[in-house]
């Protein structure tokens, strides 16, 4: 149940920006995009995860999506179809009470909603992680900081790249990390946010694409 797994993971967060292993990024790879496998632009309610989870929520309004976490830790909501290998790509803003918000995308969601998958996340101060959920809790595969990227205040655009056991982030159509993991194959498409530390924090989503794809090699 959800709500359950929300107060767990409340109490079990991994901050971004904590330590890994030196060899935990690899090199890009070049990828190519195919088509459009699914868009959510928000537009209509019920196209996309929507509820409750006692303080927390996600809803869509004004043609956003938004998640709304007056407490540490992170809420995610989850819609569409199951997936292998696809790039997921929002524009994303975030308000909140600390600079150490996190916010992002996920792949390889679990269908059964219990926090599972892969997330790709950016905070406010300029640090940034790929994680790989584990419904209790995230464990950090790879992190580090780009404050000239990542807008502190503004619109940012977040793209995870999953491909086999590849996982790539991009923010701003900048590469900035890369990491390994064959944990998890298949999933969902997601939005998830959460405030860190004694914050809160409201992040809104808007133009959500799944697309197929490839390495170009």
């Amino acid at each position: 149940m959800k709500t359950a797994l929300l107060l767990v993971v409340l109490s079990v967060v991994v901050l971004l920006g904590a330590a890994c292993s030196p060899d935990a990024s690899v090199p890009e790879r070049p990828v190519r995009t195919g088509d459009i496998l699914e868009a959510f632009d928000f537009n209509r309610p019920g196209t996309f995860e929507e509820g409750v989870y006692g303080p927390a929520s996600l809803r869509i309004v004004d043609g956003t999506y938004r998640i709304e976490v007056p407490q540490e830790g992170v809420l995610w909501g989850q819609a569409g179809t199951i997936h292998t290998d696809v790039v997921v790509e929002v524009r994303a803003w975030a308000q909140s009470s600390t600079d150490q918000a996190r916010y992002g995308v996920m792949c390889r969601a679990d269908p059964s909603n219990d926090g599972d998958g892969y997330l790709f996340a950016i905070r406010p101060n300029g640090s940034y992680a790929i994680m790989r959920g584990e419904g209790d809790g995230y464990q950090m595969l790879v992190a580090g900081d780009a404050p000239d990227v990542i807008a502190p205040d503004g619109e940012n655009t977040i793209r995870a790249v999953c491909v086999g056991n590849y996982l790539a982030l991009y923010v701003n159509r900048m590469f900035l990390t890369a990491t390994e993991d064959g944990v998890y194959a298949s999933g969902l498409p997601a939005l998830a946010a959460g405030p860190g530390p004694n914050g809160t924090v409201s992040a809104v989503f808007d133009d959500l694409v799944v697309l197929d794809v490839s390495f170009a090699e």
